[in-house]
């Protein structure tokens, strides 16, 4: 009977590929059917709140109608145009609360100021594979170092001896000398 092992770069191969295609094979299913003309139909849905306290509320709304990695382009009508600090507070009150948005941008539209901002439901591909890069990696160096053990210990085992070797030899050496020097320290 002969046996068979399994070598672990070939596990991590194969699991790193699952999964990426599994990713790609996700992605390709979510895609919104396509029209005769090659566009895409979008729905319009209008949301009205009176302050910044009523958005998250409404982004939550928004995001309950749409499919896990579809993008809802938003139009938020104020006032006045928000400057940059309030636009980077909007986009890190997002993130914070756990919304996936691309950074907002504000500008007049017929008259209008309009802060647009891009909201997609649940995590893009890409941030789903990078925290699993670093793992694989590691697993990947473990496994290298498990299969290429045996060259490493063919190329350690000589150098092992000749330490070993030299150590004797040094204490060999060091013995007289040290032997004379415990004596004189010993009659004083």
């Amino acid at each position: 009977m002969t046996e068979v092992y399994l070598r672990p770069e070939d596990v991590l191969f194969g699991a790193t590929v699952s999964v990426l295609i599994g990713l790609l094979m996700a992605a390709g299913a979510r895609r919104p059917p396509e029209t005769q003309g090659g566009y895409t139909t979008m729905q319009t849905n209008e949301i009205v709140g009176h302050s910044a306290a009523e958005l998250p509320t409404a982004l939550d709304l928004v995001e309950s109608t749409m499919e896990v990695g579809e993008k809802a382009r938003l139009a938020i009508c104020t006032e006045a145009l928000p400057t940059e600090d309030e636009l980077d507070d909007l986009y890190l009150g997002m993130l914070a609360r756990g919304f996936h948005a691309y950074r907002p941008a504000s500008r007049i539209i017929e008259g209008v100021p309009t802060t647009e901002l891009i909201l997609q439901k649940g995590s893009p591909s890409f941030a789903v594979i990078v925290p699993l890069l670093v793992p694989l990696f590691i697993i990947g160096l473990i496994a290298f170092g498990i299969v290429q053990i045996e060259a490493i210990s063919k190329a350690l085992l000589p150098l092992f001896i000749t330490g070993a070797v030299g150590l004797v030899a040094v204490a060999l050496i060091v013995r007289k000398p040290a032997q004379k020097y415990l004596e004189r320290a010993g009659a004083r």
